[in-house]
């Protein structure tokens, strides 16, 4: 009897797709991108770099809205837009339990839903979501259903906006943090 390989599925195949879509729009801008490879809620950080090429403090973090993917960027992605589409948006679920950790995080949380038909990826900002809708998050609630804005298209002035928000953030501190051991 022949044992079966491991296959590559198409959720495989779009998850890559979804990755090197932000990462091509990352490169553009002069950044550089990791791929983080333990799925413990993120899927790429981005490090921005000044006008001389100095790295910059800060990172922003990037999450797929997908299942099981990973400057922190969250990446989501699928091959069936038309089910997530309302109105001029589209509509995602997310997990409480990732929830969580995304909104406590001080450095920018950005949520990418990948169309992988059409290639183009539309993101939010999430913290700054929250806060604006003044949403909470009830304790019972296992999911939390996020909208994407059509005209949030990923792109070499979405990334660039992404570094915004980080130095915004880091103005914050006052370029003071008190350490204690």
């Amino acid at each position: 009897m022949l044992k079966r390989k491991k296959r590559r599925t198409r959720q495989h195949v779009i998850a890559d797709l979804s990755a090197n879509h932000i990462e091509y729009f990352t490169l553009q801008c002069g950044y550089s991108v990791e791929r983080i490879e333990a799925d413990y809620g993120y899927d790429l950080q981005i490090y921005s770099y000044d006008e001389h090429g100095e790295l910059e403090n800060g990172v922003v973090y990037v999450r797929f809205a997908h299942r099981r993917l990973r400057l922190t960027v969250q990446l989501k992605a699928t091959d069936h837009i038309k089910r997530y589409t309302r109105e001029e948006s589209f509509s995602y679920a997310l997990e409480k339990v990732h929830l969580d950790i995304w909104l406590n995080e001080p450095m920018p949380v950005i949520v990418i839903l990948f169309d992988a038909q059409n290639e183009v990826a539309y993101w939010v900002y999430l913290q700054a979501y929250f806060e604006q809708k003044g949403v909470s998050l009830p304790a019972t609630q296992k999911t939390f259903t996020i909208y994407f804005d059509q005209h949030n298209i990923v792109s070499i002035d979405a990334v660039k906006k992404w570094q915004t928000y980080k130095n915004h953030v880091l103005a914050q501190i006052n370029g003071r943090i008190t350490h204690y051991a």
